[in-house]
């Protein structure tokens, strides 16, 4: 199964991961950084930050089924650091 998701940034998507897989971000510019959110019956925790460098074969990662928020989060070309968001 494929699932191809196009994001905008500081937008937060909701993804339903039916079996496990691998994860895997196209993009292959340096713009940003990924948050990855469980959802619980009670909260979203962040567990896992992925730096997106444009190296395709370094942005991917192996997920267990379940329910998960991703927000895409830009970096300021100018000082290369993580833009901060509301």
């Amino acid at each position: 199964m494929i699932l191809n998701l196009v994001m905008e940034f500081d937008n937060n998507y909701t993804v339903d991961i039916p079996k496990e897989g691998t994860i895997q971000i196209m993009n292959e510019e340096d713009l940003g950084r990924i948050d990855f959110f469980h959802k619980t019956a009670t909260s979203v925790l962040r567990f896992y930050e992925m730096n997106i460098y444009g190296d395709t074969e370094y942005q991917k990662a192996k997920f267990l089924p379940g329910n998960y928020q991703v927000k895409y989060t830009i970096k300021d070309p100018a000082t290369g650091q993580f833009q901060k968001t509301g």
